[in-house]
């Protein structure tokens, strides 16, 4: 079959796999509130000519929120991109996740096509992977979905190292992923592309330089982002974040009574275990590994600190159907431990497919969130009042700054303590004819010297150029290398 005739039949899947949620748009997902903010906001400022809008000025009620100096921005330009044409924000996010299935079919078909004749019928089933559905239909996490697109490019970019388009696709790559979803990046570089490269290092000792060099690459092409998300942590609520409900062991199954958790996830991480034993090969080996930390069962891992803050251990389900649907393609020894367990997986799918059905219709009230904007808590400020806040209700009460100017401009008419409407964060600056003004969180208030006009200007941080220009400097290596005429640029004479 010709190529465009595959990239065309999986562009139908996708659709199809998507169709009932362009029909039911306003499911209400896990993270369907924040799909549609973060899609509205996103869509606003393109519209303002702001392209990279960190800040969210509608959200908290119009308190506005720094959410996407800490969230990754990709999977959200998309979706934005989308909305910003006009199309409603969240059918635009159902656009969106079938870009994005599209494309992690496309990029699965690439990794298998060298390695299978059945390299269609693996992208497929990637696509149609029970978690990845779960995680578009129930979860809502669309940057955790966007994320399976880059898994099958990194690895097959690990392939082509040393060669330079080798090293210049897993730089660009693993940025994309760290620009999608730090959780899926910290969970597929420790459980899968750090073994896939010291596995391919075993056998060709001269790809760990380059694989390093493509790593710091990769890291940095999004510093524009990394720094100041590691650098501003202390000005938001990370305490929220790492309360024990968002523990991985809290959601081992032996401590979540649900039957999702009981059930459902435990009997899926079962089905790609017996997959990994079935095919006997280094994909297969991921699977089972992967599969049995993230229900648990190697629990020392998430004693790990890094680890401890992907919050959810079966978010490793996304790196095991990768590593599971590559050992199948590349050949099954035992057919019948292949079948018992794809058996086992009907009551997984089954219950995931109920749950989505359900999810999708039970639609959200969207004036009310509109009206709201009820932004994911751990963006506010520290400082502002917390209680009733919990893992699932994450919707603070902000009904003390409801009457709170939300402009940039405030008239004073008398001397002495200002409060403004807006989140404390440090790009705000008071300006009162031409000077400075000292001000405090958790919403802007300041003491005021003299009457008159004083204006909330915003100002970019030190750590913002800082990692605009490490970006910067990245770009230009890569555009060097891209140039260069030697196949192997400098990379081979270094090993």
């Amino acid at each position: 079959m010709k190529n465009y005739k595959i990239f065309a039949f999986i562009l139908l899947v996708a659709f199809l796999i998507h169709l009932p949620a362009m029909i039911y748009p306003d499911g209400k997902s896990h993270s369907a509130v924040y799909n549609f903010i973060w899609t509205t906001e996103f869509a606003d400022s393109f519209l303002n000519d702001v392209y990279y809008p960190r800040w969210a000025p509608g959200s908290f009620e119009g308190l506005g929120s720094p959410t996407f100096y800490f969230y990754p921005p990709l999977a959200f330009w998309i979706a934005g991109a989308y909305a910003a044409l006009g199309i409603p924000p969240l059918l635009a996010v159902v656009f969106a996740g079938a870009m994005f299935s599209a494309a992690s079919g496309m990029a699965m078909y690439y990794w298998l096509a060298a390695r299978t004749p059945h390299a269609l019928l693996g992208a497929i089933a990637y696509m149609l992977m029970p978690y990845h559905l779960y995680n578009f239909y129930v979860r809502g996490a669309l940057a955790e979905y966007a994320a399976f697109v880059w898994l099958p490019l990194i690895v097959l970019s690990i392939d082509h190292l040393p060669k330079k388009h080798g090293v210049l696709f897993l730089a660009i790559s693993y940025a994309c992923l760290l620009l999608t979803h730090i959780p899926s990046a910290l969970l597929a570089t420790v459980f899968l592309i750090a073994p896939y490269a010291i596995y391919q290092a075993y056998y060709d000792r001269g790809k760990i330089l380059p694989g390093i060099i493509s790593a710091a690459l990769g890291i940095g092409l999004s510093c524009f982002y990394l720094v100041p998300a590691l650098a501003l942590q202390d000005y938001i609520s990370t305490d929220l974040l790492w309360s024990s409900y968002y523990q991985p062991s809290s959601w081992f199954p032996w401590n979540r009574f649900e039957i999702g958790y009981l059930i459902g996830i435990p009997t899926l991480a079962v089905t790609y275990i017996m997959c990994g034993i079935s095919t006997r090969n280094f994909w297969g080996v991921i699977a089972i590994i992967a599969s049995a930390s993230s229900v648990g069962l190697i629990p020392f891992i998430w004693n790990i600190d890094l680890l401890t803050q992907v919050q959810f251990p079966w978010r490793l389900l996304g790196v095991v159907e990768f590593a599971a649907v590559t050992a199948i393609a590349l050949g099954v020894r035992y057919k019948r431990l292949l079948k018992f367990g794809l058996i086992i997986a009907i009551m997984p799918s089954v219950a995931f497919l109920t749950t989505a059905l359900l999810t999708i219709r039970t639609p959200m009230d969207i004036s009310a969130i509109d009206e709201k904007r009820p932004d994911a808590p751990e963006y506010l400020p520290p400082g502002v009042k917390k209680d009733g806040i919990t893992g699932v209700d994450r919707v603070a009460d902000l009904t003390d700054f409801k009457h709170l100017s939300r402009g940039d401009r405030i008239t004073v008419l008398a001397k002495g303590d200002v409060m403004i409407g807006r989140a404390d964060f440090p790009i705000w600056q008071i300006v009162h004819n031409g000077k400075i003004i000292p001000h405090e969180g958790p919403v802007i208030n300041f003491y005021a010297p003299e009457p008159g006009v004083y204006v909330v200007e915003r100002k970019v941080m030190p750590s913002e150029r800082v990692g605009w220009l490490a970006s910067l400097i990245t770009l230009l290596i890569i555009l060097f290398l891209y140039i260069s005429s030697s196949k192997y640029v400098f990379l081979r004479a270094l090993r």
